[in-house]
């Protein structure tokens, strides 16, 4: 999918940028001009890079998102081995889903009122 001049999109860990361009190297590789939203830089990055990007969600897909909310039910990660935590928070977020990052973060506050409910550290 190649992104138009004026888009918003996710990039990487940058986070929200708008397409200023796109650029076409001698080589004859294409290349995005990004400014970054949040940040006072600029970046160049192939249109056909391994950085992950993608479009902002729209207003109907974010109110769809909040709505789902409630109906979501999720158990804290219970593991006592903090390799096997490292690993499944990273996979939710790998997948760059807003359902994920949604349960991941629902998952992370069921635990700390457990902790807090059992007198326990978080």
């Amino acid at each position: 999918m190649m992104y138009q001049p004026g888009e918003l999109i996710v990039y990487g860990r940058t986070g929200v940028c708008r397409v200023q361009g796109i650029e076409q190297q001698k080589s004859g590789q294409d290349f995005y001009v990004l400014e970054a939203m949040y940040q006072n830089c600029s970046i160049r990055t192939p249109v056909e890079g391994k950085v992950f990007m993608r479009p902002v969600i729209s207003k109907e897909e974010a109110d769809a998102l909040i709505d789902m909310m409630p109906s979501i039910e999720v158990a804290p990660q219970e593991s006592l081995a903090l390799r096997e935590l490292t690993e499944h928070y990273q996979a939710s977020i790998a997948t760059h889903k807003c359902e994920d990052l949604i349960e991941l973060i629902m998952s992370i506050y069921a635990k700390k009122r457990a902790a807090e409910r059992d007198k326990r550290k978080f």
